[in-house]
């Protein structure tokens, strides 16, 4: 029996293959996967500051003391 190389099998080298295609396919996925999120991820958080500067809200966490809120008797002071 002739002694041949550990590459000339074809079940090493279609092992090989499919162990190549399976880390491009991985490594492809894994690229479009963080290019899309960074994209929507930057596109909501400029949404989400559209609406702060909309909304206006907020300055009640400015104050110290809070009168006249619904529920409350009297005055209480914010917590710090």
């Amino acid at each position: 029996m002739p002694k041949t190389s550990l590459l000339s099998r074809l079940s090493i080298r279609l092992t090989i293959a499919f162990l190549l295609a399976s880390i491009l396919g991985v490594v492809l996925v894994a690229v479009l996967a963080y290019r899309s999120t960074s994209s929507e991820f930057s596109s909501f958080l400029s949404q989400v500051q559209a609406m702060e500067q909309m909304m206006g809200g907020a300055q009640i966490i400015n104050v110290e003391k809070i009168e006249n809120f619904p529920g409350f008797p009297q005055a209480f002071r914010a917590p710090s």
